[in-house]
């Protein structure tokens, strides 16, 4: 075992912790974009049809955890914040309808589900982001 200074430890303390913040970001990221890509094939499933844009903000958030996971760069941490914040203007206003006025409780549920996924999502990106 090699001995550390107590200052190699506490930066490198520093540095674990806005690590662990850029982890829990991509997981996050990545977790909304799963809800996104289910919310996609339970569409499919009850009309038939593929909304394109759900899938490109799927396939987007897929991507932004991969280059946060590869890269662990402190610019990916807001990558992952504008991500969340532009999928969930996109798709908020379609579930707050589903919540107030559910066609059963799944619906709500699943809307409540994706609205606190994403906020989440930003809530976390943005913690990583302001991490140092």
């Amino acid at each position: 075992m090699a001995i550390e200074s107590a200052n190699e430890r506490a930066a490198g303390g520093a540095g674990s912790e806005a690590g662990g913040w850029l982890s829990a970001s991509a997981a996050a990221t990545a977790a909304y974009a799963l809800l996104v890509a289910l919310l996609v094939v339970v569409i499919y499933f009850e009309d038939h049809s593929v909304l394109v844009p759900l899938v490109v903000f799927s396939g987007a958030g897929f991507v932004v955890a991969a280059v946060m996971a590869a890269t662990r760069r402190r610019w990916t941490a807001w990558l992952a914040a504008a991500y969340s914040v532009i999928t969930l203007a996109a798709d908020g206003p379609h579930q707050v309808p589903a919540i107030l006025h559910p066609v059963s409780a799944t619906h709500a549920v699943g809307g409540v589900i994706l609205i606190v996924a994403g906020v989440t999502a930003i809530a976390i990106a943005v913690r990583a982001g302001v991490r140092r």
